[in-house]
């Protein structure tokens, strides 16, 4: 995560994106007396690093998943907990230039190439949304 935030604020970028991934969800909730606090510090640790490295910054809470104890051990209903939380914190602490742009219900109605990664016209289109952002134009 720090390199990461070097690199970028070395460059001095304009607008960064960040998604919370699943692997973090997966690799707290195995160390289940400490999951929440420690996915909820992580995710609020990077976005702190970021806010000093970048403009702006849009985070993207983690996206519903396909619930299969087989293939992916994560309950929507604790993932949905884990972004609240970050967002309070966000809320709490006065994140002065982070964005949150939730697509929770959007992944809850579209379809998934395995149990954690939705398909790719979602992406697309926060793609050509935030083209349009960044030439001026109404999305």
């Amino acid at each position: 995560q720090e390199t990461i935030a070097y690199y970028l604020g070395s460059r001095k970028r304009q607008v960064c994106v960040m998604q919370t991934g699943h692997l973090d969800a997966v690799m707290a909730q195995n160390n289940s007396v400490a999951a929440p606090t420690l996915f909820v510090d992580n995710m609020v640790r990077f976005l702190s690093l970021l806010q000093r490295a970048c403009g702006t910054v849009i985070w993207i809470p983690s996206h519903a998943v396909i619930e299969d104890e087989t293939t992916f051990p994560m309950a929507n209903c604790r993932l949905q907990r884990w972004n609240d939380a970050i967002q309070s914190v966000l809320q709490t602490k006065r994140f002065r230039n982070v964005y949150t742009l939730d697509i929770w219900d959007r992944s809850l109605v579209t379809d998934h190439n395995g149990p954690t990664t939705v398909i790719g016209k979602v992406w697309a289109h926060l793609s050509r949304l935030f083209v349009a952002m960044a030439l001026g134009q109404t999305p």
